[in-house]
């Protein structure tokens, strides 16, 4: 992860729904915290969350659970009427079945929130081109600027847009701009997940896509 925070909480004791979850934590560039019982619970545990997700079919919270009253809950469950209004108060409720992918581009809107930005027409391409002097990035009408090591991961999926690029290739860029020459066999995780929280979240797009067995593609460019 990128930061060693806890920024959403998920109160559940659905094991299915915990692992798709956890196992979108790195794509959502959050780290996750699971409580299967909300019994032991204080306002204390909920430093560094930014998001709450409920599982109100598995676990009930506490009458007197004071938590913070600008603290997004989102709840899950499978009741289409609820028979009394929850308590604390829901900002969302999902109904079973549900969508993963939407759920994971919800969270990704709310954890991972950063500055508003001009988002592109639907089912358009994006236009999108690299200043390396000024390491800049544009993507439609919106410039990003980037650090070193952003910028060769980005510049290297630019020049193969469309195509798989592998993490390998990727190392080698960001090899390329450490100074003491350290050891970069996580980075690409990382400094992908940095250019999700830059890119992805403001113009609420997926813009890399993981390419099983092979790398990464940049995705939406033209």
């Amino acid at each position: 992860m990128t930061e060693k925070k806890q920024e959403l909480l998920f109160l559940g004791a659905d094991l299915r729904l915990e692992h798709l979850i956890t196992a979108e934590a790195h794509e959502l560039c959050i780290s996750v915290q699971t409580e299967r019982s909300a019994a032991a619970l204080t306002t204390a545990d909920t430093r560094g969350i930014r998001l709450v997700l409920w599982d109100m079919d598995t676990v009930t919270l506490p009458d007197d659970l004071a938590l913070p009253a600008e603290l997004p809950i989102y709840g899950i469950t499978a009741q289409r009427e609820l028979a009394s209004p929850p308590s604390p108060p829901l900002t969302k409720l999902w109904h079973r079945p549900l969508s993963v992918d939407r759920l994971r581009a919800e969270l990704l809107r709310v954890v991972c929130a950063g500055q508003p930005a001009h988002a592109p027409d639907e089912g358009q391409p994006l236009a999108m081109y690299f200043e390396s002097d000024a390491l800049t990035l544009h993507i439609g009408e919106n410039v990003f600027t980037l650090t070193e090591k952003e910028a060769a991961i980005m510049s290297l999926l630019l020049e193969n847009r469309g195509k798989a690029v592998t993490k390998e290739a990727l190392r080698a860029a960001i090899a390329e701009k450490e100074e003491a020459k350290e050891s970069v066999s996580n980075k690409v995780e990382v400094y992908l997940c940095h250019l999700r929280r830059k890119l992805e979240q403001p113009l609420g797009l997926r813009l890399f896509a993981t390419v099983r067995g092979q790398g990464y593609r940049l995705e939406n460019s033209n």
